[in-house]
């Protein structure tokens, strides 16, 4: 009976050790365990549950293994059905390295046009620094214009001429002009003679068109203002005389105004039966308002012209010979 409760008081003393043991390792073991969040303990559970799921199902297909039999039968049918529908629409199957370089290629039309923008945009903001940098221009006062008041032409009138072009008037004094190369002319006739012939019963002489032409333009008669040239005219029976301002000739407005100027003088040897004509160039219509006006004040008519070019021309008064045949006039 001693022997016996000696070895249930070792039992029970071995049971208090065991359950001291034991408590001791489920405390450590839950220190040792990281606390969770409901949210975390929410997922973790929701994850077990597929797990289960999946284990059931796995446990169900292992159990039923015609059923696994059936669902590959199902995904094969599937499969040759897709291909079948491809093989049908000849859709062919894109390779991998062809789809890379055709990304790779829409990549480098994009850095282009990226680079073609950036260019566009720096000279937008170049021409807009230009344009910032540009000073405003300073628009001219309106002009106001007059027409000038018109005046009859006097009986047995002469003619005064001045071409007015680039900001100056020039005097053509187109009678000196015209009797000074007559008076050359008459002086060298019989050695620039072509042919001589009768015409309406009298004496005729055709001139050497080249003969004449070549001597005018060796000996040009002195004007002060412009110089006249001896033209060919290769189709006609006479020679025109260009009347052409002279480099650093002609006076300007300034220099017209003052009451001595000599354009001024010259209005006031003209005969009051003169017509002072002015040969206008668009570029300097408002000089020619000025000296029309100083006619107007010395009672002188006068008229004008638009000019294309700043000349004047007229025709010799002997023949020549032409050098090639006219035209046909037109119907």
């Amino acid at each position: 009976m001693d022997t016996l409760t000696n070895v249930v008081g070792i039992l029970i003393v071995m049971l208090i050790l065991a359950q001291v043991n034991a408590s001791r390792s489920a405390k450590k073991l839950a220190e040792a365990l990281k606390p969770i969040t409901i949210e975390e303990f929410n997922e973790t559970k929701a994850a077990l549950d597929k797990i289960q799921q999946a284990l059931a199902e796995a446990k169900k297909l292992q159990a039923q293994p015609e059923l696994i039999e059936a669902e590959l039968a199902k995904k094969k049918l599937a499969i040759a059905q897709l291909e079948q529908d491809l093989a049908a629409r000849k859709v062919p199957l894109i390779e991998l390295a062809t789809l890379q370089q055709k990304i790779s290629e829409q990549q480098k039309l994009r850095d282009a046009a990226k680079a073609a923008m950036s260019a566009l945009l720096a000279e937008r903001d170049r021409l807009l620094a230009l344009l910032q940098s540009t000073p405003v221009p300073v628009v001219a006062a309106p002009k106001i214009v007059r027409i000038p008041k018109s005046r009859p032409i006097p009986d047995k009138a002469s003619f005064q001429r001045f071409i007015v072009a680039n900001q100056r008037i020039y005097h053509v004094d187109v009678d000196l002009g015209m009797r000074l190369i007559m008076d050359d002319f008459n002086r060298s006739k019989l050695t620039l003679e072509k042919e001589r012939t009768q015409r309406n019963g009298r004496p005729f002489t055709i001139y050497d068109q080249v003969k004449v032409v070549d001597y005018f333009a060796k000996r040009k008669p002195a004007l002060k203002d412009v110089e006249a040239t001896v033209m060919p005219n290769r189709p006609g029976a006479q020679l025109y005389v260009i009347f052409q301002p002279k480099p650093n000739a002609g006076k300007p407005l300034a220099e017209i105004l003052p009451l001595n100027s000599s354009y001024q003088n010259l209005l006031r040897s003209f005969r009051s039966s003169t017509v002072v004509w002015f040969h206008v160039v668009p570029d300097s219509f408002d000089l020619y308002l000025q000296a029309r006006d100083l006619c107007d004040q010395r009672n002188l008519s006068a008229g004008w012209e638009i000019s294309g070019p700043a000349h004047y021309e007229t025709l010799t008064g002997f023949e020549v010979a032409p050098l090639e045949a006219a035209p046909p006039a037109g119907p």
